[in-house]
């Protein structure tokens, strides 16, 4: 009688012990995740649950903007009509109805595009730009002074006065621009340190000494439009200059602008800003600004001094998709470049190109600083600078398209949520192991930091991201919320193919898991790509403990495990026991 001879066959086993997140991609280690729902590697190389989302306050209408100061400054629209709060109070301003956006410059807020300003110490408020205009029939002079406005009277002729006293004043008409001299005991000595007082009532209300102005008579420009205010009172300015020459026709007025801005920042006491497109003149302009050191209020001092504003153009084509303060220095992006400026001062700014992908379009709010590291979404995925050159970090989730993202960070994450292939997904970043995982959708409509966790509108609701329950409650209290309310966290992920590569199949699995009291953790296994999960098991602890399970399987090259629950759980291990089929008997998967 003949037999088959069949050979041995080898048992062997190893242990699943680190889970480094979602993996999307094809290429997976055994231990990443095709996916996961409202999981977090924060106990990596094990697997938990991720931190609840407190709702803790909520408007009629929608969120404009937020921004964190000692208390939360919020803008709200419902319906035509937006309102500011600070601390849950109304602050008063008048604001027109959509999207707001917020640059903190020490305790002021200043508002886009409103041209706005909160004092959230003081609560006093204002415009940033400022309009005087005489009108019909009130008469306006200039004349010369000194520096604290005493009227200096002076003979204006192109030749010095034959028999003028000692102490006499004559404005040097031969030459332009004129020269103010003073007669000493032998010569003319020419004054360099000469002024113009504008008088007008009410010129001054609306100005301050420093602020860079233009001014014109009727429609001619007084001097080639730009001034700085030596001094100013309610009823006259003064400039440093001679104009009073100037034949007093037409209507005085007095202007500080600010230029038509896309985007806005704060860094290094100034206002940094950009624009492409027409600026207030109606021309096109590509051009980046800066405000005086410390003054939000003023684009257009021009005095040659460190604390100058400033304005630069470029050449780089496209319109702007972002702004960031980033170690100090502005940076200006485009799509396919970005422009980051060095320097102190304006005698000293200087600016760098870098031929690199900047945020796509669409995800201008993308950008989010975690650990010191700047993370935007581009067009060829997310990206992350670090001063050198960005490089992308997306690998893992499998090439799929990122569009109107929306960025933010908290505690070593970073949250990117929009659009992924036409699904609305929020993915997050650990950043500092740079693993990732995803959690339920919510749409980041702005965000702001508090300390190790996130205050994030969305539509009017305002959530807190990030925060331990014992926490909440003073993040409720610096927002003026309600009592923060958070549902067990629901979550779920599932293993790639815990099957070997070669000829071997897997007969039993023991999972290694720690399952709180209350919480509930099923356990699904799929026998071939794209089947139904059948149930394996359920836990519901009576005490928090650790389980080991054992699950015997079906042989077959593909198997995977799918893990449903809700409240707290760790998962440690999974050990595999595998076994080799005969070379020689018919083994059918």
């Amino acid at each position: 009688m003949n037999f088959f001879r069949l050979n041995d066959t080898a048992c062997s086993s190893d242990i699943i012990n680190e889970f480094p997140g979602l993996n999307l991609s094809e290429k997976k280690t055994p231990g990443q995740l095709a996916s996961a729902m409202n999981v977090s590697t924060e106990l990596y190389p094990f697997l938990t649950e991720d931190t609840k989302t407190y709702k803790i306050k909520e408007h009629e209408g929608s969120y404009g903007a937020i921004a964190l100061c000692d208390k939360l400054f919020e803008c709200v629209t419902v319906g035509a009509v937006t309102k500011a709060y600070y601390g849950g109070l109304d602050t008063g301003l008048a604001l027109t109805a959509g999207k707001k956006r917020l640059v903190r410059m020490g305790t002021r807020l200043i508002i886009f595009p409103d041209k706005k300003w909160y004092d959230a110490k003081s609560g006093e408020s204002g415009l940033l730009e400022a309009f005087f205009e005489s009108a019909d029939g009130v008469g306006f002079r200039f004349e010369l002074c000194d520096i604290d406005g005493a009227t200096v009277n002076a003979t204006f002729s192109p030749v010095a006065p034959a028999s003028a006293a000692v102490g006499s004043y004559w404005c040097d008409t031969s030459s332009s621009p004129y020269a103010l001299k003073f007669k000493g005991e032998d010569m003319w000595t020419e004054i360099y340190s000469v002024y113009t007082k504008i008088t007008c009532p009410n010129a001054g209300v609306n100005f301050k000494a420093g602020d860079g102005v233009r001014i014109s008579v009727g429609a001619s420009p007084l001097g080639g439009g730009f001034h700085v205010l030596e001094s100013v009172t309610d009823d006259f300015v003064i400039i440093p200059g001679i104009y009073t020459g100037v034949e007093a026709s037409g209507a005085l007025k007095i202007e500080r602008r600010l230029p038509l801005t896309d985007i806005e920042i704060e860094c290094a006491n100034r206002i940094w800003a950009c624009r492409w497109g027409l600026n207030n003149e109606g021309e096109f302009v590509n051009e980046i600004y800066a405000s005086k050191l410390g003054d939000p209020t003023n684009f257009e001092c021009f005095e040659g001094i460190s604390s100058d504003s400033y304005a630069l153009s470029l050449g780089s084509e496209g319109a702007f998709c972002g702004a960031v303060c980033y170690l100090g220095n502005p940076i200006f992006f485009k799509e396919k470049c970005f422009h980051k400026i060095f320097g102190s001062r304006p005698a000293d700014f200087s600016v760098v190109t870098v031929d690199s992908a900047g945020p796509a379009v669409g995800c201008e709010n993308s950008f989010a600083l975690c650990d010191d590291i700047l993370y935007y979404v581009s067009k060829e995925g997310v990206t992350m600078y670090d001063g050198a050159f960005p490089r992308i970090v997306s690998d893992r989730l499998g090439g799929i398209e990122l569009s109107e993202v929306s960025g933010a960070s908290y505690s070593g994450k970073v949250l990117f949520s929009g659009m992924a292939d036409g699904k609305q997904r929020t993915f997050v970043l650990d950043s500092r192991k740079l693993l990732w995982s995803e959690r339920e959708y919510l749409p980041l409509d702005f965000s702001a930091s508090l300390g190790d966790s996130l205050l994030a509108a969305s539509g009017g609701s305002l959530y807190l991201l990030g925060a331990k329950e014992s926490t909440a409650g003073s993040a409720v209290a610096l927002c003026a919320g309600d009592a923060p309310t958070a549902e067990e966290v629901k979550w779920s992920f599932e293993t790639g193919n815990l099957c070997p590569r070669f000829a071997e199949y897997v007969y039993k699995l023991v999972l290694r898991i720690k399952v709180a009291t209350g919480a509930t953790v099923s356990v699904s296994a799929q026998y071939y790509d794209g089947g139904e999960f059948e149930s394996v098991g359920v836990i519901r602890p009576c005490v928090e403990r650790s389980y080991s399970i054992p699950i015997h399987t079906h042989r077959t090259d593909f198997f995977r495990l799918r893990f449903e629950g809700k409240g707290h759980f760790v998962l440690y291990s999974i050990a595999r026991f595998t076994d080799k089929a005969s070379e020689n008997a018919l083994f059918r998967f």
